[in-house]
């Protein structure tokens, strides 16, 4: 008997799975042509000392991680304009083919953009180039980006309040 109903809890289970709609991870230029804003995270890296620095961008709100200072990301004055900006500088980079791995040497920067994806956020397009190449060539998004490296963190607005 409880073999029975462990059975069919079993087949019941994975009909409920498969029934399930599988979302479809959007493909780079449909990510380009579409609201980055809105659904896409972008990605800012440098490796300083074996460890990877990043500033995440989404929806009007910028956050710092640096592991060699906290666990947890800090906030980053930013906004909704600047995120736009910073989306129109993309599509005008022309950044080529996306790469496979990112850069793990030291004065590199890397770009990534996400999507949400099934479980969790999933890259779909990347480029690493060192920083003297990011400033000559993709100088526009060099200046949107590389300044949040530096910038210091809104430590009087890293938690979210009531007020939001």
């Amino acid at each position: 008997m409880t073999r029975t109903l462990t059975l069919a809890f079993t087949l019941a289970l994975a009909s409920t799975l498969a029934a399930q709609p599988q979302i479809k991870v959007p493909t780079l230029p449909e990510v380009l042509a579409g609201d980055m804003v809105a659904k896409a995270k972008i990605r800012w890296s440098k490796v300083k000392e074996g460890k990877r620095i990043a500033v995440t961008i989404r929806g009007g709100e910028a956050e710092r991680l640096e592991p060699f200072l906290s666990e947890k990301p800090g906030r980053l004055k930013y906004d909704l304009d600047k995120n736009r900006a910073l989306v129109k500088a993309i599509r005008a980079a022309r950044l080529g083919p996306s790469q496979k791995h990112l850069s793990e040497s030291d004065g590199d920067r890397s770009l990534e953009i996400l999507v949400d994806g099934p479980t969790d956020w999933v890259v779909v397009g990347r480029w690493s180039f060192p920083e003297k190449t990011w400033e000559k060539k993709q100088a526009s998004l060099y200046e949107h980006l590389e300044p949040r490296m530096k910038m210091q963190l809104d430590v009087f607005n890293t938690m979210p309040g009531p007020e939001r």
